[in-house]
């Protein structure tokens, strides 16, 4: 397994759509006051900025096949068999790492999960064991990306 602080080279994304490959170019800081001394961010993703360079400290950025900057957050997003509880596996949850952060109301066998120590690289690293653990059918990153607009 790779390094715990280093963020995987590809992320898959949903069934039938591109994956993501890590852009080792660039950082990500999160937050608003986000911001890399002497540096232009080259993106904006809502509440994180795109730098260039591989930056100490920052997150990493992903991009889409298309050139799409992507950045992600930490969180997950499972899918759980249908009419399972969520709930029932907190444990697997904990012992993978994360913490349910809130299940939404529309979809009761989802859940939004979040890794306890706040690490997006080990979070990053750890999808593979939310996947396997017992009644998820889907775990997919929460990735920022930049706001397109509609011509």
């Amino acid at each position: 397994m790779a390094d715990r602080n280093t963020p995987p080279a590809r992320l898959l994304a949903a069934a039938g759509q591109p994956a993501y490959e890590l852009r080792a170019d660039l950082h990500a800081v999160h937050g608003a006051a986000g911001e890399t001394e002497g540096a232009a961010p080259v993106a904006d993703v809502g509440e994180a900025r795109v730098y260039p360079g591989p930056g100490a400290g920052g997150g990493p950025v992903y991009a889409l096949s298309g050139g799409s900057l992507a950045v992600p957050t930490g969180r997950v997003y499972l899918r759980f068999a249908p009419g399972a509880d969520p709930h029932a596996a907190e444990g697997a949850l904990r012992g993978a790492g994360f913490r349910i952060e809130r299940v939404p109301a529309y979809a009761p066998h989802t859940a939004w999960v979040a890794p306890v120590e706040g690490d997006i690289a080990g979070a990053l690293q750890r999808i593979g064991a939310l996947s396997a653990l017992p009644g998820v059918e889907h775990a997919e990153p929460e990735m920022l990306m930049e706001r397109e607009t509609r011509g």
